[in-house]
């Protein structure tokens, strides 16, 4: 029984007869060259495998033939050449074209800058609360912050204190003389009486005229706000003025009845000694008032119209007086700001009319130069880039002609850009100084 070769053997069968066939081939080309090329008819044909019982001998390292490398090998042929050449040619292009557009297609740069207003601590204490955000537009006299000072509602307190023991002192002296005078002179007990109860009027009406005064400032910053109305702040206006007049008429009354019961004193009485008791209480209400502004200070108010940008002291953060607080730039108070080469400083006057471009945009913005500055600066960090290290450049103030930067979305800070060709250039040699 014939035994059946494994896959290996086969395998290996087949790899020889390939290389016999290869060399076959080769010894075939190599004759033709001196031979004449064989008849049609005589030519070997391929009979296709066959098998066989013998085993071949299994090839090792030194009996396997050596392969022979082809003579002429053919050449293959690169691939993604055009691709290659594509993106190179596109990337030339694009950073060409970026070189162009940023170092050569503007011939001046500047950026978009704005009033802003820093708002100081008019007192010294502790940030207490904040009632605006970042970024909110804000009114004139709008809250935006309070200031806590512990030590000035002490002094306060410790006023209003003082001013009640010396009223209180005042009213004894009053009940003593009245008792005095009633025990001297029963006859001017009510000329006396009236004197002291006019005072007394007088007193309570100067507290109510205290009071009225500081309704009328809260109506004040209310009215500002919009929440009362003209006829309503008017009317406390108006009050307040018929208080001082009718203050003024009760003095001058008392001043009838003290001399009409001086006048009827004896010897021995007498009011100075009361003086100086009023002079103390006139002197603790003006203190108590002073510091009552002091306080009202405390609610800072935003003093324009504008745009919250900017937090120095946070809640809780303690504030020296003068210190800032935040900054608000002012409503529609943008302006450009244009740096030009020291070549240039001639190049445009106060009414001119320039075309610029402001990044992210595209299209070009009529401005009027407003301000031509009267000394050389340094260009700013956002495009210290496009000029030379160090170098002066003269900077003019341009404004909008119509168009309003917020309505279209620009902030302070955004790039401008002159470009060549919104200039018209007097003389083709004026383009080598740009």
């Amino acid at each position: 029984m014939i035994q059946k070769p494994d896959i290996d053997q086969v395998l290996e069968e087949m790899e020889l007869y390939t290389e016999m066939r290869r060399r076959q081939k080769l010894g075939e080309n190599e004759d033709s060259a001196a031979a004449p090329p064989n008849p049609p008819d005589s030519a070997p044909q391929f009979r296709g495998y066959q098998y066989t019982g013998t085993a071949i001998p299994k090839q090792t390292a030194e009996n396997s033939p050596q392969p022979q490398a082809d003579a002429h090998p053919t050449p293959v042929r690169p691939r993604g050449r055009l691709l290659t050449g594509l993106l190179l040619l596109g990337m030339i292009g694009f950073g060409s074209w970026q070189v162009w557009s940023t170092f050569f297609r503007f011939s001046a740069y500047g950026i978009v800058d704005s009033h802003r207003v820093q708002v100081s601590a008019p007192i010294q204490g502790t940030v207490q609360s904040v009632h605006a955000r970042l970024g909110e537009t804000l009114r004139q006299g709008q809250l935006i912050l309070t200031i806590n000072n512990v030590e000035l509602e002490h002094q306060l307190e410790q006023t209003r204190d003082e001013l009640g023991i010396e009223q209180a002192r005042l009213s004894a002296e009053t009940a003593k003389m009245n008792w005095q005078m009633r025990n001297q002179q029963l006859e001017n007990d009510e000329a006396i009486a009236d004197y002291y109860e006019a005072w007394a009027r007088l007193e309570s009406e100067v507290a109510d005229q205290k009071a009225m005064e500081k309704r009328l400032a809260r109506a004040e910053g209310l009215h500002k706000s919009g929440v009362l109305t003209s006829d309503q702040y008017e009317e406390l206006f108006y009050e307040r003025q018929g208080a001082d007049e009718k203050i003024k008429k009760r003095r001058d009354a008392l001043q009838a009845w003290r001399t009409r019961a001086e006048g009827a004193v004896k010897a021995g009485m007498s009011t100075d000694h009361i003086d100086p008791i009023l002079a103390r209480i006139d002197s603790l209400q003006a203190q108590s008032t002073r510091i009552e502004e002091l306080i009202r200070q405390c609610e800072v108010r935003s003093p324009v119209n504008g745009r919250l940008t900017k937090w120095d002291l946070r809640t809780g953060e303690f504030a020296k007086q003068g210190d800032a607080l935040f900054s608000i730039v002012e409503e529609e108070s943008e302006y450009v700001k244009l740096f030009l080469p020291q070549a240039a400083r001639d190049r445009f006057a106060i009414g001119d009319t320039v075309n610029i471009e402001i990044r992210p945009h595209t299209e070009t913005i009529a401005c009027v130069v407003e301000r031509v500055a009267d000394e050389f600066s340094r260009a700013p960090a956002q495009i210290e880039t496009f000029y030379a290290p160090h170098e002066q450049l003269i900077a003019i103030e341009l404004r909008p002609v119509h168009t309003v930067f917020e309505a279209i979305g620009v902030r302070s800070g955004a790039q401008v850009r002159l470009p060549k060709s919104s200039i018209a250039l007097k003389d083709i040699s004026e383009l080598k100084s740009w």
